[in-house]
């Protein structure tokens, strides 16, 4: 049985933004090779880390802390992906989590496929958080440690236009 909806997708900081780029790319003559698409994993790791404190890259390997009982990496790498799919293996279905994925006019949005397993990993405590989580002190370390090497980048800038 679904839970309510407690999160639209949609309504998250950034995803109108990306949603928007993705439309315009599938628009292009050539999509796999649009100008638009440049830097897009980029793009999507960012919004994906903010959100969800985990990129879709992040969830590809299981961390140290799970099925510590598993000795050998293939049988740990197994269970981990189990993790993703129901038994059939087939896709959560991201309502069934409380999630709405879709646009106002009720049909999947284009960005839902790149934040699949961040939703299902922080949603089942795996790794990441959900959106209304508090950010990790590990998480806010990480974005201040950021924001200073950004900081420091564009003082560089300004200090040699001068």
């Amino acid at each position: 049985m679904a839970e309510p909806t407690k999160y639209a997708l949609r309504d998250l900081p950034g995803i109108a933004e990306l949603e928007d780029l993705l439309r315009r790319i599938a628009a292009e003559r050539n999509p796999e090779w649009t100008p638009l698409a440049d830097g897009l994993d980029d793009k999507v790791d960012r919004l994906s880390r903010s959100l969800f404190g985990v990129s879709g890259d992040d969830t590809e390997d299981p961390p140290e802390t799970f099925a510590p009982e598993i000795i050998g990496q293939m049988d740990k790498w197994d269970a981990w992906e189990r993790q993703f799919y129901t038994p059939e293996p087939k896709w959560f279905d991201l309502a069934e989590f409380g999630w709405d994925v879709n646009n106002a006019d009720g049909e999947e949005l284009k960005c839902a496929e790149h934040f699949y397993r961040q939703i299902v990993a922080a949603h089942k405590g795996l790794m990441g958080r959900l959106p209304d989580a508090p950010r990790s002190d590990g998480e806010i370390a990480k974005n201040a440690a950021d924001w200073a090497r950004s900081l420091e980048a564009d003082a560089a800038k300004f200090r040699r236009g001068k």
